[in-house]
């Protein structure tokens, strides 16, 4: 009875240390047999056996992956809306319609098991998009995906070990200037956001016009990601 008892104790404390490492974040490396190309894919499971993972594309863009577990009876329902929020940050829509889609980018690719879904141009000098420097920084993300049969389901993830996964995952530089020159492009464009808002409010076309005239000027004269030099334009 003892030496079943310590058996029964070990498996329990197997299965609690395989869940643990299920939990953890990683960096999956693959190398492609046609292209040679490899690809790093940062992913984490939950205890239920949900998959969410981080990888750039061939086309350098960066995808967030949504995955059902393989045993669960259930579908994603087609082309709807799902949430995803880390802490208690403002939640970001994955919405089917994107108009990006128009322009021939890939935004969103859905499967009943799992879907795609863009999360970032993935140039980084460009600047990063905030929700990757939430998921790199944050405790917890979640994920609430439509059910095919009606109603909605919220899963959680740890977002324990993601900073160091999705770094190295998305080869991002840590060179301090080009980490600088990122945060004045991320400047530079809630600049040009806030100025633009408060040209569509005007209710004067003719104003509205010369609000839209005056930032192709300034940003023509001091392009991202001189975004001091674009403040000053456009507050003269």
């Amino acid at each position: 009875m003892q030496k079943r008892g310590v058996s029964l104790l070990g498996i329990a404390l197997l299965s609690f240390l395989s869940m643990e490492a299920l939990a953890e974040w990683r960096v999956d490396k693959k190398v492609d047999a046609i292209t040679d190309r490899e690809e790093k894919t940062a992913e984490v499971y939950n205890a239920d056996g949900y998959k969410f993972s981080v990888y750039r594309a061939a086309n350098n863009r960066v995808y967030g992956l949504f995955a059902l577990p393989n045993n669960l009876v259930e579908a994603i329902a087609l082309e709807q809306l799902l949430y995803l929020r880390v802490d208690k940050q403002k939640a970001e829509k994955i919405d089917p319609g994107n108009p990006l889609a128009d322009l021939g980018i890939k935004t969103y690719f859905w499967k009943p098991g799992f879907v795609n879904f863009l999360l970032w141009h993935g140039k980084q000098e460009e600047g990063i998009a905030p929700v990757i420097d939430q998921l790199m920084a944050g405790e917890n993300v979640l994920i609430r995906y439509p059910v095919g049969t009606g109603g909605t389901r919220d899963v959680a993830f740890t977002l324990d070990g993601a900073k160091s996964a999705i770094a190295t995952a998305l080869d991002l530089s840590q060179d301090p200037g080009i980490q600088a020159k990122a945060k004045e492009a991320e400047i530079y464009k809630r600049v040009v956001t806030t100025y633009m808002t408060g040209c569509t409010k005007s209710r004067n076309a003719s104003r509205g016009i010369a609000c839209t005239d005056k930032y192709l000027g300034c940003s023509k004269r001091f392009p991202s990601p001189d975004w001091q030099g674009l403040d000053g334009c456009l507050k003269r």
